[in-house]
């Protein structure tokens, strides 16, 4: 991802306009504090996340509220596929085309 996906101007300028980008080591054992309570960056990703393998990318609302996950190697074109998704709340869809309300 680092070689390819991450050095596509597309992808680069894309999520530079539309999300706040964190890069958090899983392996890491580096302690930091997050909403008073002191923990890993590996517990954060195993523990509060779920992460069981690399690359995981997650989705969070502004609020820190969990839109959801995508594990695995993104090719460009489809890592852009994915941000647009997100960015334009496709996720609240349902299948028949209906709009899901918040707190449904």
């Amino acid at each position: 991802m680092d070689r390819e996906t991450f050095t596509n101007t597309g992808v680069i300028n894309y999520i530079n306009d539309n999300f706040v980008a964190i890069r958090v080591d899983g392996d890491s054992k580096r302690e930091f504090e997050i909403d008073g309570f002191s923990t890993t960056e590996k517990k954060l990703t195993s523990e509060m996340f779920g992460v069981r393998g690399y690359p995981t990318f997650w989705f969070l609302e502004p609020d820190g509220s969990k839109i959801g996950k995508q594990p695995g190697y993104q090719p460009a074109q489809g890592f852009l596929e994915l941000l647009t998704y997100v960015k334009d709340k496709k996720y609240l869809e349902q299948a028949d085309g209906s709009s899901q309300g918040q707190g449904q």
